[in-house]
């Protein structure tokens, strides 16, 4: 009897991992999707830009965002960390705090085909 219950609680531990697997993929795979995405629409913008310095633009817009979303310690949606924000319990989460830290990080990539543009203002809308 012990040994059918040994089984079906590692049966139950196989499932949670495999879950767990195929939810991680399926989050790349989207990172991925996304990535060329960006990557193609910014090489598309004019002839002279190189394809290879827009897909750095979108990796690193997207690794960058990723790694903010965890230092920003996003909670649930927008309006809520921006609301922790507000009341002191968080330190950045704003979309100016982003804006800036992923255009810090674009800066560094001394683009040569690629503008990066501030906006005005500095406020998102």
């Amino acid at each position: 009897m012990l040994e059918i219950g040994g089984n079906r609680l590692m049966i139950r531990r196989l499932f949670f991992i495999f879950a767990f697997l195929l939810l991680v993929h399926a989050a790349t795979a989207k990172d991925e999707r996304s990535i060329k995405g960006l990557s193609k629409a910014l090489a598309g913008l004019a002839r002279d830009v190189d394809p290879a310095e827009a897909e750095l633009v979108s990796v690193t817009a997207h690794t960058t965002a990723r790694k903010l979303a965890k230092d920003y310690r996003v909670v649930l949606n927008p309006e809520l960390t921006v609301f922790l924000v507000n009341v002191g319990m968080r330190k950045r989460g704003w979309c100016g705090h982003w804006a800036q830290d992923i255009g810090a990080q674009l800066k560094e990539l001394n683009l040569k085909t690629l503008e990066r543009k501030q906006l005005p203002g500095g406020d998102c809308a």
